[in-house]
């Protein structure tokens, strides 16, 4: 095999003084090695290998060198995996190889007009509130609001275009965006100081997405799917907002969220207002059933497979998530015996827990 044309620089402290000296051959290499290095051209021609260090543990390098990744063969523990490191580089066999790029996330696609214009109002509230500002909570309200209006934007038109469950995942795609920036705010809040007052403003924060859940005032043709959209994303946005109060053992957060009940102006079983539990958060999604069929997935619940691949960009680990929904259900089941209703909040995510070993950290510490 041809080795590549690639340069290494063996760097002991005689070395290093030379190149700095610019003097001798190491010297007059120096000058020509090091125009190429500050210009951040063709560096992956060049790699230096350290075999000695400073007194102080430094590694002796050239001062044009030192901002960039060397090969350290100065010390025994590590020659041998730092050696197959510099083989690798030679013949251009890296260890891990980098992976295929992914399909774009539906949010970066142009063209989408779906925006909540909350970017402006995110910044303030998370800033005012990690700065326990006097108008942290104006800043609070006002972002909870333009979202809760905002929210309407993600509504599905109907057409005749392409499956609606496709549209569903789509549309639930583009709101990562939204889903992280309120994640980032739960967990902010969640840091605070008790405060009952942040607690009444999230609770009503949720209760102002109740709408959603169901069909507009103003529609009178609807299917019981046309808004599993959003009943995704209010469904998972409701896990992450008490799930952050957990990790953070906010728990007079979590007994005001669970314990309040939401007003709904308009109850759909009824036609009258009422005041219902946090079950109401977690609805039914006959799109993602008839995605399950049509595309023969054989999933078991294709909402628990979503949340579980979206935990990875939202600085929650799947456990904690997964613990969330198991102490909702367990406070249904309690809800359930005070109340004589039917069980209504389903934990699917803990589909995956048959992949784990032990308790939750919650129950473990709660012994």
């Amino acid at each position: 095999m041809k080795v590549p044309n690639l340069k290494s620089l063996i760097c002991d402290k005689g070395y290093a003084e030379k190149a700095d000296g610019r003097s001798g051959g190491v010297g007059i290499e120096a000058q020509i090695i090091s125009p190429a290095v500050y210009a951040k051209q063709d560096q992956s021609k060049f790699v230096a290998v350290v075999v000695q260090r400073e007194s102080d543990g430094s590694a002796c390098l050239p001062t044009y060198y030192k901002s960039r990744i060397y090969v350290d063969l100065s010390r025994a523990d590590t020659y041998a995996a730092n050696y197959e490191q510099l083989l690798r580089w030679i013949y251009d066999k890296p260890l891990h190889a980098r992976p295929p790029l992914g399909k774009k996330p539906a949010f970066l696609e142009e063209g989408g007009t779906a925006d909540l214009n909350t970017t402006a109002t995110h910044g303030r509230a998370l800033e005012s509130v990690r700065q326990a500002r006097p108008s942290s909570s104006l800043a609070l309200n006002e972002y909870f609001k333009t979202f809760s209006r905002n929210l309407e934007s993600f509504r599905i038109t109907k057409n005749g275009e392409g499956e609606f469950d496709d549209k569903v995942i789509r549309s639930i795609e583009e709101f990562l965006p939204y889903r992280n920036e309120a994640i980032e705010l739960f967990a902010v809040l969640a840091q605070q100081p008790n405060n009952a007052e942040t607690w009444g403003q999230l609770h009503r924060f949720f209760e102002d997405l109740i709408p959603y859940l169901n069909k507009p005032e103003q529609v009178t043709s609807w299917q019981e799917w046309d808004f599993d959209n959003l009943r995704f994303v209010i469904h998972e946005l409701f896990l992450y907002a008490i799930g952050s109060l957990l990790k953070y053992e906010c728990f007079d957060g979590v007994a005001h969220m669970l314990r309040m009940h939401y007003y709904v102006a308009d109850v759909p079983s009824t036609g009258q207002a009422g005041m219902v539990p946090f079950t109401v958060f977690c609805q039914p999604l006959r799109s993602l059933a008839y995605r399950n069929d049509r595309l023969k997935l054989r999933r078991l619940f294709l909402r628990a497979d979503l949340i579980q691949q979206r935990s990875k960009s939202s600085g929650m680990s799947f456990d904690q998530i997964m613990q969330t929904d198991f102490i909702l259900f367990l406070r249904d089941c309690v809800d359930c015996l005070k109340s004589k209703r039917y069980q209504a909040w389903w934990p699917e995510t803990l589909v995956y827990a048959e992949n784990r070993y032990g308790p939750f950290e919650i129950f473990a510490r709660g012994q």
